[in-house]
C-alpha cells in the first residue's frame, strides 16, 4: 500500500500548472518616483536623478520649501533615487509693476519668516517684532488690529516674500486688504508663500 507523509493533499490526480508571474509586483516598496517642483537651482530642461548624496548640491538646501521637503521625505523612505524636474519660476524676481509703498492684511498671524530682496531672515515665529527690531532701515510695521508693512526707503524698492514656518493646515486664513493705494499681494495656494513689492516712499 502506498502512503504519503504529506497531510492535507486531496485524493486523486494533482496538477501543477505553469504560473505566469511576469506582471506580479516583486518588490515590497517604492523604487522610483518623479517629482515636479520649485527649487533654488537645478535643470529645467530635463529631469535630474536625485539621491541622498546630491540633493543639497543639485537642488539647493531649502528646508522651508514644501517641494524640497517632499523630495527629502521620499528619500527618507529608503527610495534609492528619484527623478526631479524643476519648473520655472522657483527663483523668479518679484514683479514691482504697479507697486505701492505699503501692504495691508486684515488677518495675518506671526508664523512667517521673511525674505527681503532675496536675503532670508528667520524670525523665530514673530516677524512683526523682527521687522521692527532688525529691518527698521528698510521696512516699517504696525499690527494694531490690521497688519501693515511699509517701505521706509525713499529710493529703494523692497521685494518681500513671507515664508510659512509651520504646516499650512495649521495656519489661519490670510485676508489681504486691497485698494488703489495698496500694493498688489500674491499668495501661492500650494506653498502658502506671500510675495509683494513695495515702492519707495514719496518724498515729503
Amino acid at each position: 500500500m502506498n502512503t504519503t507523509k504529506i497531510l492535507g493533499e486531496a485524493v486523486g490526480i494533482q496538477r501543477q500548472d505553469i504560473i505566469d508571474r511576469t506582471e506580479e509586483q516583486t518588490t515590497d516598496g517604492l523604487t522610483g518616483a518623479v517629482i515636479l517642483g520649485r527649487f533654488k537651482r537645478g535643470r529645467v530642461d530635463a529631469p535630474m536623478e536625485i539621491h541622498q548624496g546630491n540633493i543639497r548640491g543639485q537642488l539647493g538646501y531649502d528646508p522651508k520649501n514644501p517641494d524640497y521637503i517632499a523630495v527629502q521625505d521620499c528619500l527618507d523612505t529608503n527610495v534609492p533615487s528619484l527623478q526631479v524636474l524643476r519648473v520655472k519660476g522657483g527663483d523668479r524676481e518679484i514683479n514691482c509693476a504697479g507697486a505701492k509703498s505699503w501692504a495691508r492684511f486684515n488677518s495675518l498671524d506671526s508664523g512667517y519668516d521673511i525674505k527681503l530682496n532675496d536675503k532670508f531672515y528667520p524670525t523665530d515665529g514673530n516677524f512683526p517684532d523682527f521687522i521692527r527690531n532688525n529691518l527698521e532701515g528698510a521696512l516699517g510695521c504696525t499690527n494694531d488690529g490690521a497688519f501693515e508693512i511699509s517701505n521706509n526707503s525713499y529710493s529703494e524698492y523692497q521685494r518681500i516674500e513671507l515664508i510659512p514656518n509651520q504646516p499650512l493646515q495649521d495656519r489661519t486664513l490670510v485676508q489681504i486688504d486691497t485698494g488703489s493705494n495698496i500694493t498688489p499681494v500674491h499668495i501661492d495656494n500650494i506653498t502658502g508663500h506671500i510675495t509683494f513689492c513695495l515702492s519707495p516712499q514719496a518724498p515729503i
